[in-house]
């Protein structure tokens, strides 16, 4: 019975983390963005000055792949690319108006779905899902480095 339930756990948190993926995959489209470029402008958001090694290493992607969507996101308008007045090697993006725009849409939509979220999950439901999701990433991240 016990690893009948651990199936069914990962199976469910699989389930549930395609249908996120879903919701976000429809709004970037409507952007013109792929996942990878949706979530690459998120994490620029949040620190212009992450690397492309940095955004590869986190998306388990290799750097041409993430140059490559960086580079289309140039090419809509949604980023700007610059050197680094510190060290020339390094690209720093910059989000454009466009690119604040496609963010600041994007993330209504995701505070909307926040909403839904917490109009049928109470608050400390929420907090404990999230906190078993990260004991359970932690625990197989761990599990990885063995």
């Amino acid at each position: 019975m016990h690893s009948d339930t651990q199936y069914l756990i990962g199976h469910h948190i699989g389930r549930t983390a395609r249908s996120f993926q879903e919701f976000f995959i429809k709004e970037l489209k409507i952007h013109h963005l792929s996942f990878e470029q949706g979530v690459i402008l998120f994490m620029v958001s949040e620190n212009p000055k992450l690397h492309i090694s940095h955004i590869a290493m986190e998306l388990h992607k290799d750097k041409a792949t993430i140059s490559r969507e960086v580079n289309s996101l140039v090419s809509k308008g949604l980023f700007v690319k610059t050197q680094d007045s510190c060290d020339k090697r390094t690209i720093l993006l910059t989000l454009t108006p466009s690119g604040e725009n496609a963010l600041n849409l994007i993330k209504d939509k995701i505070k909307k779905l926040e909403t839904l979220l917490l109009s049928r999950f109470s608050q400390d439901e929420i907090s404990t899902c999230l906190s078993v999701l990260e004991d359970m990433r932690t625990m197989i991240k761990e599990s990885l480095k063995e």
